[in-house]
């Protein structure tokens, strides 16, 4: 039998222009089909303000990592602002390796990352 991966996305919007995309569990091939859409989604209605929390992921693979650079370059392309928020060993450790969290804005708290977006817009 197949192992399929267990996964959540929410989304969130704390405030106009802001839209939080939450990852629950694994981040995979799977996963990443689903942020893209939701990403690509809030950025076509015009939303520049996006949060990546990931701080309940279990595991990140190479396909998630690349949709969050891409949501990084396209938020810098239109003026806007991407943030992630890890706060989890396992993640923050592949962020570390792959020099990633050097690219991304990567904070511990929801909280730090909303604040950063939003100082990012005024």
């Amino acid at each position: 039998m197949p192992h399929t991966a267990s996964f959540a996305l929410r989304e969130e919007a704390p405030e106009a222009g802001t839209v939080v995309i939450a990852v629950d569990g694994e981040a995979d091939m799977s996963t990443a089909v689903k942020f893209n859409e939701s990403f690509f989604s809030a950025a076509r209605s015009g939303i520049r303000l996006v949060v990546a929390d990931l701080t309940n992921v279990s595991f990140i693979d190479t396909t998630m990592l690349n949709a969050l650079v891409v949501g990084h370059r396209r938020m810098v392309r239109d003026h806007g602002c991407f943030a992630v928020v890890c706060s989890g060993p396992r993640v923050s450790r592949v962020l570390e390796i792959t020099g990633l969290g050097q690219i991304l804005d990567v904070f511990g708290s929801r909280e730090d990352a909303l604040e950063h977006v939003r100082e990012s817009s005024g």
